[in-house]
């Protein structure tokens, strides 16, 4: 999967924007006494392209993607998956992620995909 992260490059300007933001922040007096030493990316990046060049390299994020191919019904025309995480109309195909999930839940879906693939293991073991 790829996310296409950066390719509009709107997105990399509020990133490097963010940057320069938080230093003038840190900055101030209220904070300065506080702050420390910037740790990250150093004080001695300072460029569009050298802080461009360090998003690239650290960025990542707390997205879940999640609930793209959505258990349902098997009567249900608008769920890819049935009750048995099986694909409608494919042999052999089940989806056992947090992609199957219908609605994502309000805390961290890690557990709750674990145990989408637990359950899957054992629909499997069953057939």
């Amino acid at each position: 999967m790829d996310p296409r992260y950066f390719t509009d490059p709107y997105d990399m300007d509020i990133m490097t924007r963010g940057l320069l933001l938080a230093r003038k922040i840190a900055a101030r007096p209220a904070l300065a006494m506080w702050a420390g030493a910037e740790l990250a990316p150093g004080p001695d990046v300072h460029g569009t392209a050298e802080l461009a060049a360090y998003v690239r390299q650290t960025h990542n994020t707390a997205y879940h993607p999640a609930c793209t191919v959505r258990m349902g019904a098997p009567d249900d025309p608008d769920a890819p998956l049935d009750p048995r995480l099986r694909v409608k109309g494919v042999t052999g195909l089940r989806v056992a992620d947090g992609s199957a999930m219908p609605y994502l839940i309000a805390v961290d879906p890690c557990v709750t995909t674990m145990m989408i693939g637990e359950k899957c293991a054992d629909l499997i073991r069953r057939t």
